[in-house]
C-alpha cells in the first residue's frame, strides 16, 4: 500500500510514521543528493541504516528500498531520520552534471533525501490467514466470517481507503 508524504528531508532531520504492519520501506528518488538514512521503530526495537548512494547515482531515479520487515503484527511508530554524515561521492560511476545538481550546489540542497511513499505491509497471505482461522474458530458456531479488513490512512488531513492496511501520518 502507498502513504503519501511528499516531502524532503534535509540532513539530522527525521519524519515520523504511526502504522501498523510486518514490514515497512519507502519509495524515494536516488540520485547524487542521497545519503545514510536511519530508520527506527518503536524506540529503536528494531533500526537499520542504509546507504542510498551508489554507483549509479550520478542521476535520479525512483527506488523501492526495504527498511524492516519482520516486524511483530499490530501498531507501531517508525522514525526515519536522514544522517548528517555524507557518504563518499568516490563511488559514482562518474560525477553528477547538469543545471538540476549545480542549482542544489549552489542552494546548499546536495544532501537530502526525497521520501515520496512510505510501503507498508500489515502481514503476509500465510499470517493473514491463520488470523482468518483464529478469528472463525473463535466464533464457535460453525458460522462463515467474513475476514476481510477495513483498513484506513490519514494522509495530510485526508483519508483514503488502503485496501486492509492502516497507517497515520
Amino acid at each position: 500500500s502507498f502513504c503519501s508524504a511528499c516531502l524532503t528531508l534535509s540532513k539530522s532531520r527525521s519524519a515520523e510514521l504511526h502504522f501498523h504492519g510486518t514490514r515497512l520501506g519507502l519509495l524515494t528518488l536516488i540520485g547524487p543528493d542521497a545519503g545514510f538514512v536511519t530508520c527506527e521503530v518503536d524506540g529503536g526495537r528494531w533500526k537499520c541504516t542504509r546507504n542510498l548512494l551508489d554507483r549509479w547515482a550520478y542521476f535520479w531515479r525512483l527506488s523501492v528500498v526495504l527498511l524492516l520487515d519482520e516486524l511483530s503484527p499490530g501498531p507501531h511508530v517508525a522514525v526515519l531520520t536522514l544522517e548528517a554524515r555524507k557518504p563518499d561521492k568516490a563511488v559514482l560511476k562518474r560525477p553528477p552534471t547538469g543545471p538540476l545538481w549545480a542549482r542544489c550546489c549552489r542552494e546548499g540542497k546536495e544532501h537530502k533525501l526525497w521520501l515520496m511513499h512510505w510501503l507498508i505491509e500489515e502481514e503476509s497471505d500465510l499470517e493473514r490467514a491463520v488470523v482468518c482461522t483464529q478469528h472463525q474458530a473463535a466464533n464457535g458456531n460453525g458460522a462463515e466470517v467474513d475476514c476481510t479488513r477495513q483498513g484506513r490512512a490519514r494522509l495530510c488531513g485526508m483519508t483514503q481507503s488502503m485496501g486492509g492496511r492502516r497507517a497515520d501520518l
